[in-house]
């Protein structure tokens, strides 16, 4: 109950902090950091005083790396006693972390992300896509990404990507949406599928970026030269056009 390491037991070449002469018959402050042995030390005491288990995770630095681990103080009030079962979940936290950079990358990135299941109901829709679409979180989830439908694509074409994602490859099209509000929008749009550790489909990953301003950009430029041809093509006069130094390069 005061922190004495009274005994051990560990799997054939597991990793210690270090070896079992160096801590048993001592005490946890003894032996572990400053910091770990006080949170050890004051996850034991609440093990007593509540009569239950306590969960917990710390930090270990071992040969020049950083180790995480996840103990369960469980009091035997008979005794006296804590046993300590502890685990390294170093993987699983480092998945953690990737997990959590993903997620914050997804919510700062201007594309607009979103994640369906198989079936195509939405569970994921990051920042960008409620703010572009006007739709709130609470309206995205479980929904089908059919709400942003223009129609102005023909069922071919979303025939075509169904049938391209469900055989396990990526789709990419420029799509031309459309808002809650009704305001069109154009996005290059790459839809991929994710599939599990069996190999099988299970989500799809949808990202797109706005390209609006480009493709009313390049809208514009046709309806001039369009304009532009339309004038010369009904004009009765001969006409030449020439360049800056004065060579002629259509009549």
């Amino acid at each position: 109950r005061e922190g004495l390491i009274i005994d051990y037991k560990a799997r054939s070449g597991e990793k210690l902090f270090m070896p079992p002469e160096l801590f048993l018959g001592k005490y946890v402050s003894e032996v572990l950091p400053i910091d770990v042995g006080n949170q050890c030390m004051a996850e034991l005491a609440n093990a007593f005083k509540e009569d239950r288990l306590q969960v917990f995770r710390y930090p270990l630095v071992m040969d020049g790396y950083q180790y995480f681990y996840e103990a369960r103080a469980i009091p035997d009030l008979q005794n006296n006693e804590a046993i300590f079962i502890i685990r390294d979940i170093t993987e699983i936290k480092e998945s953690e972390e990737t997990v959590k950079r993903l997620s914050m990358a997804m919510e700062q990135t201007t594309d607009t992300v979103f994640i369906t299941d198989k079936a195509g109901n939405i569970k994921y829709a990051n920042n960008s896509l409620q703010q572009t679409y006007g739709y709130t979180i609470e309206e995205l989830i479980g929904e089908n990404p059919r709400i942003f439908k223009s129609g102005i694509k023909d069922s071919d074409f979303y025939a075509t990507l169904w049938n391209t994602i469900l055989s396990g490859e990526m789709f990419r099209a420029e799509v031309i949406n459309k808002s809650k509000d009704g305001i069109y929008i154009y996005e290059d749009q790459v839809i991929t599928p994710i599939k599990d550790e069996n190999g099988q489909i299970n989500s799809f990953l949808s990202v797109g970026r706005d390209i609006t301003e480009r493709k009313m950009a390049e809208i514009d430029v046709r309806r001039k030269e369009a304009r532009f041809s339309n004038i010369l093509q009904a004009a009765f006069d001969g006409f030449l056009i020439v360049n800056g130094q004065g060579k002629i390069i259509e009549t």
